[in-house]
């Protein structure tokens, strides 16, 4: 009788044998019987993996009885087309490895309602068209890999540049109602509002990047904060921090600013509270796109640089548009990003 140890965590199978929490070996083969046995014997099973699995679709009822299951990996599995990962949309399951697998259109839909999914590698999957991956672009908070660095076809990837993009757009876009051209009378002003922040920031930019490298050498530098690391995984990079000796005038400078055209109240973290900038300017590779009418005095502004997607609420105040709001898109769904 297999004996499988009853406080695993981590299930896999390799060279002819099932591995414990990656210590203790289990010796049988890999089918569906060892399999159910395993997965009654271990309560506390979290993390599956099994290379070459013979056995299909068949093993999603059994993986479905694991109710902490957050990571699973079914890699080669030649006979799984995934018709069956519906069962598992209501585990905790956070990271489904399919590479090489016989995943198809309808599979790949299945993987997208499990609930709790955040990371989905499909590399070498074949039987996956640009269509199915479109068909998922409903599905926020999951990132869709299909490359990896195992050979040739997962370096290649299965989608075209203009094929992931496609399917970026359709998540980015999804929930934009009332969409207008950029050349519609009606958004002149608030575009032209938001051209000149960007004119304006990029000036600020050069500035203070100038009176950096005047007072580098000299001055310490001072940690960036959480937010601001955050910040730099927006695709601004390289950005210059603060120094904790700058002048008052750069200072003055962004915060008049963002007093003429920024309507919420600064916030810790971001400009102008702290200061920030990126060698050339943040804004100069920044392409508007389309807008959104909100009401007849709010218009989401839409822009694109390279692979990220932004958004600036566009407000009249007084008789002056300001900046109401700033996002940015990450896996098809919006968040604030600030300026």
């Amino acid at each position: 009788m297999l004996e499988f140890a009853p406080n695993t965590n981590m299930l896999e199978y390799r060279d002819g044998a099932y591995l414990c929490n990656g210590t203790k070996r289990v010796e049988a083969p890999l089918n569906l019987e060892t399999l159910e046995e395993a997965v009654r014997q271990c309560p506390k099973l979290q993390a599956v993996s099994l290379y070459d699995a013979p056995f299909g679709d068949r093993c999603f009822p059994l993986l479905a009885q694991i109710p902490r299951l957050n990571m699973l990996a079914l890699l080669r599995g030649r006979e799984i087309t995934g018709h069956g990962l519906e069962l598992l949309k209501d585990l905790p399951l956070k990271v489904l490895f399919l590479q090489r697998t016989a995943l198809d259109d309808e599979g790949l839909a299945q993987a997208a309602r499990i609930g709790k999914l955040e990371n989905l590698y499909i590399a070498a999957c074949r039987h996956v068209t640009p269509q199915g991956l479109l068909a998922i672009a409903w599905r926020d908070k999951l990132r869709v890999s299909d490359t990896d660095r195992q050979d040739e076809e997962g370096l290649a990837g299965l989608f075209t540049e203009t094929e992931r993009k496609a399917y970026e757009d359709a998540r980015a876009y999804k929930t934009m109602k009332n969409r207008i051209p950029l050349d519609s009378p009606e958004l002149q002003e608030p575009v032209r509002a938001l051209q000149e922040f960007f004119h304006d920031i990029t000036r600020w930019e050069r500035t203070a990047e100038e009176k950096d490298q005047g007072n580098r050498g000299d001055t310490p530098r001072r940690e960036r904060t959480a937010e601001e690391k955050d910040q730099s995984n927006r695709g601004d990079t390289p950005r210059r921090e603060q120094t904790a000796g700058e002048s008052q005038g750069v200072q003055a400078d962004i915060d008049g600013l963002f007093a003429r055209r920024v309507s919420w109240t600064p916030r810790p973290g971001w400009r102008p509270v702290n200061l920030f900038w990126k060698r050339g300017g943040t804004y100069t590779n920044y392409r508007l796109v389309a807008g959104e009418r909100v009401t007849k005095s709010k218009f989401w502004i839409y822009a694109e640089a390279d692979i990220f997607y932004y958004r600036y609420l566009m407000r009249l105040i007084d008789g002056s548009w300001m900046i109401d709001n700033a996002q940015w898109c990450q896996a098809g769904r919006w968040s604030f990003c600030g300026l």
